[in-house]
Formats: structure tokens, sequence, C-alpha cells
């Protein structure tokens, strides 16, 4: 590979951020040139008691921004703490997601979606948009700084990317 050439689409969904007690979900990410999906969720420490924890999970819809989302299957890794490289084994999700609690603090997750799970998620036959959502903590929350990204494997590779955010194309 030459340098500057680029093939997979690396787009910032949220700044790092502290989130506490409310529920977040990153903007919507179009996949209609996707045939791979990664979300990446970086979190630092929870600051709680160690019973509290804050669910992720995947929403598909066929329409960005359209109230009409399904929680979808997907599969997930837990990264080790920062400067490490050792990533857990993957783990299917369910449409109820995973848990995150004290016991990760500082760790990156991975979460996959395969594009043909979206399509297959909405009823008629049409989802392409997905985010990543997570829940309102279970208790009280002092802090939580999170950040998350997403990467996309196109179906053609190309030096320019096409858009893969915003409204219906």
């Amino acid at each position: 590979m030459s340098a500057g050439t680029y093939y997979e689409n690396i787009i910032p969904l949220l700044a790092p951020i502290d989130k506490v007690a409310a529920a977040w979900a990153t903007p919507w990410v179009d996949l209609k040139n996707a045939q791979a999906c990664r979300f990446y969720l970086y979190h630092g420490l929870l600051t709680s008691a160690s019973t509290d924890t804050v669910a992720v999970t995947i929403e598909a819809a066929s329409e960005a921004g359209s109230d009409s989302e399904i929680a979808i299957k997907f599969a997930y890794r837990k990264g080790s703490a920062a400067g490490a490289n050792a990533w857990g084994a993957r783990t299917a999700a369910t449409s109820t997601g995973f848990n995150l609690s004290t016991a990760s603090d500082g760790l990156m997750w991975e979460l996959e979606v395969d594009p043909v799970d979206v399509l297959n998620a909405d009823t008629g036959g049409a989802g392409r948009y997905v985010r990543m959502v997570a829940a309102a903590p279970s208790d009280t929350v002092a802090a939580m700084l999170v950040s998350a990204w997403v990467v996309l494997e196109p179906r053609f590779k190309q030096l320019n990317m096409l858009s893969a955010t915003g409204a219906a194309t």
C-alpha cells in the first residue's frame, strides 16, 4: 500500500465527553456502501457503586432519525487497558446488548455489526442505518467519560470515501 492510500472509512462519532446519568446515542451511520461495520467505544472510569451498569446496544433503522429504530444483535470484544493489545474473545450479543460496569473501567470495546442483520432487522427489508446506544445508568454514576467512532469497510475500495453520515441519500 502506498503512502496516503486508505481503504477503511473511519468516522468520529462522539468526542470524549462526560455522559453522567443520562442515556446517549451516536449519530446514525449509513451502511449503504459498507460491507463491514465496527463501532468502537472507549470509556474511562465509571465513578459509581460496583453494582451499577450501563447497557450498550446497537439500533438499526430504514431512515436516519425516523423514530423507527429496532435494537439488533451484534458481536463485541473487550479490549485491555490503555497501552496493551490484548483483545477478549468475540462474544455474541442479542438485541439487549451488554453491560458496562466498574469492572470494565478504562477499556475499549469493539462492536461488530453485520450489514445483512441491519437489512433484515427492518420489516420492509430496507434497513441501512445504525447507531450505538447507551441506556441511562442503573443507578447514580458520578462520572463516565466516553468517546466513540466507527470503522466502515467499503464494498469497493476507493481513495475518496462516500459519506456515511447525515440524512438519507
